[in-house]
């Protein structure tokens, strides 16, 4: 099946019996109609279910949304594996390995396949309704979990099902839901915001707030966490807005006056007011304690505190803050905030004048950052460590960081810090432009910007890229394609120099693309340009 429908191309046109419907379109309608009958009743059933995930599943999602909903039905969820088997044989779904993992997917036309017999069936809305059910029961329970030793599971589980979560909560804001949405929002908004992904979690907290507004058990948390989101992306005219409307909630909720004190702590740290800052953060902390919160965000307030006392030449109270959050993290086993606060520790020791010490700290802070893949804090300890090499004579390579370390920023749309850190770094830049020299340091920083994130990480750590598992080497007419692309020839191009079709050489493009995990033409041209002479076309 599989190999069919590569034949005949990745979309389906489902409109039975169209007489304008292209004839291998038909004949594509017919091969998957009789590849259905081919199936056993429970399997055409379980076929029709999975068509609502909207990504990769694995065996665990499929029986609890591919399962009846009572004892007795045709697909009792002990049956759902056995049934997943025989749809694997026949190649309606596909196993696929992740990380040692089976997980399993549909291609696109058979699970629109899938979708318009679930429609005939009437079980499309109950189907969906059993997947919302699902996954929002596991982003509670990863909420309540966030900050213990669970933490990086679950973060590995949204990697896993991000495409699943994105869908269900989409179709729910789509479909009616209002204020009932907002502990599973609080809970998705906190997994993103701990993988960098502010923009993103900003983003769907907007749209839950233009549907309906929370109720007043959790209005100051909701409302608190809208600001802090726009500080971190330096739309503070947004974040003062949304910390005032939470301010008006606060009575409403034990933790709501800590974290109203807590986004107005970090907008005045943004707004270069230290002093402030420090006191307002203080303070958060404290009401934090009273209120007995666990919340994975509670720790970022003394974050903040560590961060404002260091920008303001309190390197030594910085640097004590700084020890605590990563002393209350070793004893919880939570990674997130302990990365954070051995980032505070190395800010603290740089700016005390001691770069070699703060080392260390940095590289140990951004080995767990990459591994938890938090943007924002990889993007963080990358310019914390850029600024560690230029400080101990390694400019070139420090430079390099910060170029590195913008792309990411730029990526994600967030700033660090305000105005005190775009200080901070101009004054490091300034002292490598001076030992290096204008244009060495353009290079170094142009060169920075070209870098993926694995090889940013690796140079920050001392360490060389692996090559990552199932990478192979391009043949020797991917390299030359490789190398034309490199040079700025479009496909057609390419095809008229090698005098090959159009159609070989977009084949070509997709495979050096696989081959070398890239998405675009750009990384294909920095990677050529960075080879070793008479490299054979490897990862480097």
């Amino acid at each position: 099946m599989e190999q069919l429908l590569d034949r005949f191309g990745d979309r389906l046109v489902l409109a039975r019996g169209r007489r304008t419907s292209l004839p291998r379109h038909r004949t594509l309608r017919t091969a998957i109609d009789w590849s259905h009958e081919l199936c056993t009743p429970p399997e055409r059933l379980l076929w029709a279910r999975l068509s609502v995930f909207a990504g990769d599943f694995d065996l665990e999602s499929a029986e609890h949304v591919g399962r009846d909903d009572a004892d007795g039905g045709e697909l009792p969820a002990e049956h759902v594996l056995d049934t997943l088997a025989g749809l694997v044989a026949k190649s309606v779904v596909l196993r696929v390995e992740r990380d040692g993992d089976a997980r399993y997917r549909m291609l696109d036309t058979l699970r629109e396949y899938g979708a318009e017999r679930l429609a005939e069936l009437g079980q499309r809305e109950r189907t969906r309704e059993r997947a919302f059910d699902w996954f929002t029961g596991r982003i509670h329970r990863a909420r309540e979990e966030l900050a213990t030793a669970a933490q990086p599971g679950w973060l590995r589980w949204f990697r896993d099902e991000q495409a699943n979560v994105r869908a269900v909560l989409d179709h729910a804001l789509r479909d009616g839901h209002g204020s009932d949405l907002y502990p599973v929002f609080l809970g998705f908004c906190r997994i993103l915001a701990l993988q960098g992904l502010i923009g993103e979690a900003r983003h769907w907290l907007r749209r839950l707030l233009a549907v309906a507004a929370p109720d007043r058990t959790c209005a100051a948390e909701a409302l608190a966490l809208g600001g802090l989101l726009a500080t971190l992306q330096d739309d503070l005219d947004e974040g003062r807005g949304m910390v005032g409307r939470a301010a008006a909630h606060a009575g409403d909720d034990p933790a709501g006056p800590a974290y109203v004190r807590q986004v107005q702590g970090t907008i005045e740290l943004y707004s270069d007011r230290m002093a402030e800052a420090a006191r307002l953060l203080a303070e958060a902390g404290r009401l934090h304690g009273a209120a007995g919160s666990r919340d994975v965000l509670v720790p970022i307030a003394r974050v903040f505190l560590s961060a404002a006392c260091s920008l303001a030449g309190d390197t030594e109270e910085g640097e004590r803050h700084a020890a605590a959050i990563v002393r209350e993290a070793e004893d919880s086993g939570e990674q997130w905030c302990l990365s954070y606060g051995l980032c505070m520790r190395a800010l603290a020791r740089l700016l005390a004048g001691d770069p070699a010490a703060a080392l260390p700290h940095v590289r140990a802070g951004l080995a767990v950052k990459d591994g938890l893949e938090d943007r924002l804090g990889v993007a963080l300890a990358l310019d914390i460590t850029g600024a560690c090499l230029i400080g101990t004579g390694a400019s070139g390579a420090g430079v390099r960081l910060f170029g590195a370390g913008d792309r990411l920023r730029t990526s994600i749309g967030t700033a660090l810090f305000g105005r005190q850190h775009a200080r901070l770094r101009a004054f490091f830049e300034k002292a490598a432009r001076d030992g290096l020299g204008a244009a060495a340091f353009t290079a170094a920083f142009t060169a920075g910007r070209s870098l993926d994130t694995v090889r940013a990480v690796a140079e920050a750590l001392g360490e060389t890229p692996e090559r990552p598992a199932g990478r192979r080497a391009l043949t020797r007419r991917e390299r030359e394609v490789a190398a034309l692309a490199a040079d700025g020839l479009s496909n057609r191009e390419i095809a008229e120099r090698l005098v090959i079709s159009k159609r070989t050489v977009d084949s070509h493009i997709e495979h050096i693309l696989g081959k070398l995990g890239f998405t675009s033409r750009v990384q294909i041209a920095t990677w050529h340009a960075e080879r070793p002479p008479g490299e054979g076309g490897h990862v480097p």
